[in-house]
C-alpha cells in the first residue's frame, strides 16, 4: 500500500498471496515511491506495517507476525438492556472518514447475538481499545483491554450511549432543495464524526451521542461549505436548515 498525495490516505495498491514453508514472497511490479507492506495469515492478529522505499536497497524484508488474540463480552444499552446487531471493533484514531479512506487491511468486526454477547477475533496482542455502534443507539465511549498473544479477553461490556436524531433541510441556490450533498456531524468533545447525504427532499439525519455538542457542515463542489452548532440531547430530534 503506497503513500498517496495527502500522506496516509489510501494510494496505490498491490496484493499477493504465498504459500512457502520458510515464509519467503515476491511482491513484483512496484512503483517508485514510499510502501507500507502488511502481512495477514489466518489465526494471526494483524501486524503493524513495514515501510518501505522502492528502488529497495536491503537485500529482503523481515515482517513478524504473533498469533491473535480475541476479546469476548456483551453490549449492552445505557438503560442496561442487551443489545443485538450490534458492531464491535477497534477504535481507531482520528475522524471517521479517515478511518474510511486509510489504506491497508479493515480491522476485524464482530456482530452481538441476539442475548448480546459477541466475540471479536484477529486481534494484536497488547493495550488496545474496541467500541460498538448500533442503528438505534449512539456509539459506546471507547473500552480499554490489554490482550495477550493467543488468548482471550472475557467479560468486556460495552455499553452504547443514549442518543439524539439530528435531523435538517440543505438548501442550495435560489432556496432549492439541494439533494446528494454530503453532511456531516462533528462531536466537539472527542471529534468523532459522522456523515450521511441529503437525500431527495434534501432532508438529512444522523444519530448522535447526548448529552453533546455537535458541529453540522455540508458540502459539494458546487456549492459553499456551510457550518453552524447545535446541542443534542437525550431522545431528542434537532431540526436545522442550512
Amino acid at each position: 500500500d503506497s503513500k498517496g498525495p495527502l500522506g496516509n490516505l489510501r494510494g496505490e495498491q498491490s496484493k499477493d498471496s504465498f504459500e512457502d514453508a520458510d515464509g519467503k514472497f515476491l511482491l513484483a511490479g512496484l512503483t517508485e515511491g514510499t510502501w507500507k507492506l502488511y502481512a495477514i495469515a489466518e489465526g494471526f492478529g494483524l501486524p503493524d506495517p513495514v515501510a518501505f522505499d522502492v528502488p529497495f536497497a536491503a537485500p529482503e524484508l523481515v515482517v513478524t507476525i504473533v498469533h491473535a488474540a480475541s476479546v469476548s463480552g456483551t453490549v449492552k444499552g445505557p438503560r442496561g438492556e442487551l443489545v443485538s446487531g450490534a458492531k464491535v471493533t477497534v477504535a481507531t484514531e482520528g475522524p471517521a472518514w479517515q478511518a474510511m479512506l486509510q489504506g491497508g487491511p479493515k480491522q476485524p468486526v464482530a456482530t452481538s447475538e441476539a442475548d448480546g454477547t459477541f466475540l471479536l477475533e484477529g486481534l494484536r496482542a497488547g493495550t488496545t481499545s474496541i467500541v460498538g455502534t448500533s442503528e438505534n443507539l449512539a456509539k459506546s465511549l471507547p473500552l480499554e483491554v490489554t490482550l495477550e498473544i493467543g488468548k482471550r479477553f472475557e467479560g468486556a461490556v460495552i455499553v452504547l450511549r443514549e442518543g439524539g436524531l439530528l435531523t435538517g433541510e440543505v438548501f442550495g441556490e435560489g432556496g432549492r432543495p439541494a439533494s446528494g450533498l454530503l453532511v456531516q456531524a462533528t462531536q466537539m468533545k472527542d471529534f468523532d464524526t459522522q456523515m450521511t447525504f441529503s437525500d431527495g427532499d434534501s432532508r438529512s439525519q444522523l444519530l448522535a451521542p447526548a448529552p453533546s455538542t455537535a458541529r453540522f457542515a455540508s458540502s459539494s463542489r458546487r456549492m459553499n461549505r456551510s457550518t453552524w452548532n447545535t446541542l443534542c440531547t437525550p431522545c431528542s430530534t434537532v431540526d436545522r436548515r442550512s
